[in-house]
């Protein structure tokens, strides 16, 4: 009985033009809002937590903990950070000059002004500094420690 009223309900919903993930409607898709979720499920929590052994023995307390922690994560990942912000703040704006280029038309290349640009852009960018990487260093694998120790090479990495 339970699929035929899915069935039904998902013919109507398609027949109504509804989107098909209006079924997840109670999943938060900003960061506000998993913060409300959050304090919601705290607020829950406490409430089932004054019940006494009600609420620990039904699993209530434990379910909304867990549900308040689980919004606080998704908040956490879904919050911009403010060099994602800057990021994007940077890219805007050089979209907005190139889109101010190409509407002055081949003035800007007859005078140079799309290529200075581009240097400028171009030298910032190395100014920044390049991106530090991270080497590592395998080790010999007769020297791993599951394997006894007779090459005296790897007795001197170990101290």
């Amino acid at each position: 009985m339970p699929t035929k009223r899915f069935v039904i309900s998902f013919l109507a919903g398609a027949l109504l033009g509804l989107p098909l993930t209006a079924a997840r409607a109670d999943k938060p898709t900003t960061a506000p809002d998993a913060e409300a979720a959050a304090q919601n499920a705290r607020e829950q929590a406490d409430h089932y937590r004054q019940l006494g052994g009600v609420g620990y023995k039904t699993g209530l307390v434990q379910r909304n903990e867990a549900a308040a922690m689980r919004y606080d994560a998704m908040a956490g990942d879904l919050a911009p950070t403010p060099a994602a912000t800057e990021q994007q703040a940077d890219i805007a704006q050089q979209e907005k000059l190139e889109a101010h280029y190409k509407s002055l038309g081949a003035v800007t290349y007859k005078t140079g002004i799309e290529q200075r640009a581009e240097a400028k852009q171009v030298a910032a960018e190395e100014a920044k500094g390049p991106v530090p990487t991270v080497e590592v260093q395998t080790p010999n694998p007769s020297c791993m420690p599951t394997k006894p120790a007779v090459d005296i090479a790897c007795e001197n990495e170990k101290k």
